[in-house]
């Protein structure tokens, strides 16, 4: 969802209505921490925690907002404390750290399945690369602090584990390249293989009826394509 912060209104719908049909299930939902400034956050976080769904959210700290940095989003020293404030459970977690990130996802989890409410998991990472295409970091950052967290980076990080318990070595990884590769050229074979999209597809399913928005949308399109065939 493009609409930053709603998504944990979602959740908390989901997570309420698992719950009233007596479903062991447990909704978990991610959001960037700049997304926990905005107002949806603070609706939803609120609402989960008084109906007591089971929820966990987990904040992707990677210190960026786009071009804001943590420390121009909010005034709390972690983002795991505004949890307090909801009367629920949030723990600060080492977010390139694969096994903690296992143990604080499957307490927050198992808590919520007994009935105990929702939780909130802040992951302490970074975000390596441009926040979009259009997006130039080095703008805003010092690429030196980027070059430090790139030694934390948690595949790089979990490959040494693997590797100095001998379950991971270099032909199983070219193997796995080599597996992955395939797959996503076969998908792309696959879907260049069905030819091309009526441009119609974009508009029609999401109402039974175009809406007259829709409908000039629709019109301005196909007259750009048209033009374009010219």
């Amino acid at each position: 969802n493009i609409i930053i912060g709603t998504q944990i209104n979602h959740a908390v719908g989901i997570a309420y209505a698992r719950k009233l049909k007596g479903a062991d299930d447990v909704v978990i939902t991610f959001i960037g921490e700049g997304g926990t400034s905005h107002g949806e956050f603070h609706e939803g976080m609120n609402f989960g925690a008084i109906l007591g769904v089971p929820m966990v959210v987990v904040v992707q700290n990677n210190q960026w907002a786009v071009s804001t940095p943590r420390s121009n989003t909010t005034k709390a020293e972690t983002i795991a404390q505004k949890a307090i404030a909801y009367g629920m459970p949030g723990i600060q977690v080492d977010g390139n750290d694969v096994f903690a990130m296992y143990a604080a996802v499957k307490e927050a989890a198992g808590r919520a399945r007994r009935g105990e409410g929702p939780a909130l998991i802040e992951a302490l990472t970074y975000r390596l690369g441009a926040h979009t295409t259009s997006d130039n970091p080095s703008l805003y950052r010092n690429e030196e602090e980027t070059a430090e967290w790139l030694e934390r980076d948690p595949l790089k990080r979990f490959r040494i584990y693997l590797e100095g318990k001998g379950l991971w070595d270099a032909e199983k990884e070219e193997a796995l390249k080599q597996e992955l590769n395939d797959y996503v050229n076969a998908v792309f074979k696959n879907v260049e293989a069905k030819g091309a999209v009526n441009p119609e597809e974009i508009f029609k399913y999401t109402y039974e009826k175009m809406t007259p928005e829709l409908e000039k949308q629709y019109a301005s399109l196909k007259a750009y394509l048209e033009e374009e065939v010219k």
